[in-house]
């Protein structure tokens, strides 16, 4: 954490350096455009078009190699205007962030965008409004910042969306060797009954994962779930990465907990995986008695 305080410190101190060279009155559109130029073309800083690289979504290796996913560009741009006196907002667009300058003149700091929008800021989170929103939108002043297709995400949200990408990264390295299972697919009702018969096809999947992939998935779950505690969605995900690393007891008791929380339609499928945990647990508190050859014709 200090090393990153003091990036952010340092790349403030570079573009006041820029204005103050520049005979600067630290207006916000000036401010802004200083921003871009440090952080795009003196530093260096680029977006990962991508966004496929877990290294892309981790805050220290995004400063120190100056490449990295869009929202942690983002990131990156609003605590330096931050430093420098300009609040800037995130918007959550799909996988990314429309950031949004919190002052008077926003159209003054938009004139920048205009022609090759490349110059200013080198990364696609970081529209224009009328891109998106047509060319009618785009506040003048903070009385109409509430609009209702911006909702600005807080500090919360935005640590949700990087750790949820990193657990899906992780999780999708975890089984590269079987491209397309995705997390979910043990609680079908077909899976489950071909776990229960000892399918062996079934049955590899798990020897087939990535251990390490497996628990930096995870370890990013775990810091969702504290995030947001009452998601039955992250529960579920979150028990079935513990199941997928044979911690049936914990498992158990998430996804129990998860089953309370969840829709009628989840909730028969859930508890119906449960019981097969329980069996699981069970067994595999037995394992040292059993013999080394002998299969589990429940995993």
């Amino acid at each position: 954490m200090p090393m990153w305080l003091a990036r952010f410190d340092f790349l403030a101190r570079e573009v006041q350096d820029l204005l103050i060279s520049k005979g600067s009155t630290f207006k916000p559109e000036e401010i802004l455009k200083a921003v871009g130029s440090v952080l795009f073309k003196i530093q260096g800083f680029k977006r990962e078009v991508a966004n496929l690289d877990t290294n892309s979504f981790y805050l220290h290796l995004v400063l120190t190699l100056g490449s990295g996913s869009g929202i942690l560009i983002c990131i990156i741009y609003m605590e330096v205007c931050r430093r420098l006196g300009v609040l800037v907002k995130g918007a959550e667009v799909g996988d990314e962030l429309l950031l949004w300058p919190l002052v008077d003149n926003l159209q003054e700091c938009y004139k920048h965008c205009t022609g090759d929008r490349r110059c200013y800021f080198e990364l696609l989170a970081f529209h224009h409004p009328a891109v998106l929103f047509g060319s009618n939108i785009g506040p003048s002043s903070h009385s109409s910042f509430e609009v209702p297709m911006l909702n600005f995400a807080t500090n919360k949200q935005v640590v949700g969306m990087v750790l949820s990408k990193l657990k899906n990264l992780h999780w999708k390295d975890a089984c590269k060797v079987r491209p397309g299972y995705a997390l979910t697919d043990p609680l079908h009702p077909l899976a489950q009954v071909k776990s229960t018969q000892g399918d062996s096809h079934e049955l590899a999947v798990g020897a087939l994962l990535r251990p390490k992939s497996l628990r930096l998935a995870i370890m990013a779950s775990e810091r969702l779930r504290l995030l947001c505690p009452h998601d039955w969605v992250l529960m579920r995900d979150h028990g079935l990465l513990l199941y997928h690393n044979k911690r049936y007891g914990e498992a158990v008791q998430e996804l129990s907990i998860c089953a309370a929380l969840a829709p009628s339609g989840d909730r028969h499928m859930l508890e119906h995986f449960v019981e097969k945990l329980h069996l699981l647990h069970i067994e595999s508190s037995w394992s040292s008695l059993k013999p080394p050859s002998a299969p589990s014709t429940l995993a």
